[in-house]
């Protein structure tokens, strides 16, 4: 379905697309119009170490893995994937901070999400 909206919106001349997700903690208060943090910020605080995001409307340090779980793949509970386990076939995406490509896995087809920028790198 994701890819099917990208094939969509990349059809559409000189459109932007910012990613966006409600802050837990506006949700959680039941604010009317909830902050929403991009993206790129919240990547921005993952890749300079912070742990959480401070929303100005409800005045919570709201944890990032609250807001993004797969930024710090909180959900994760199996063990770590080598490198060398994968066999990476083809990029499928590039961010700011990370490149996303088709692997195989064990005879299953993945995505895989390779981190490219550190904190320092400006």
């Amino acid at each position: 379905m994701i890819e099917g909206i990208n094939n969509l919106l990349a059809k559409w001349p000189n459109l932007t697309v910012e990613r966006l997700s409600r802050c837990v903690g506006c949700v959680q208060a039941s604010k009317p119009v909830p902050k929403q943090f991009s993206l790129s910020q919240m990547e921005e605080a993952f890749m300079s170490g912070q742990t959480t995001m401070m929303c100005d409307l409800c005045q919570k340090n709201t944890p990032i893995r609250d807001i993004a779980p797969d930024m710090q793949m909180a959900y994760l509970k199996g063990r770590r994937v080598e490198y060398t386990e994968l066999q990476m076939t083809k990029e499928l995406g590039e961010g700011a901070f990370a490149k996303v490509f088709l692997a195989q896995f064990e005879g299953e087809l993945s995505a895989v999400k390779v981190l490219t920028k550190q904190a320092d790198d400006e």
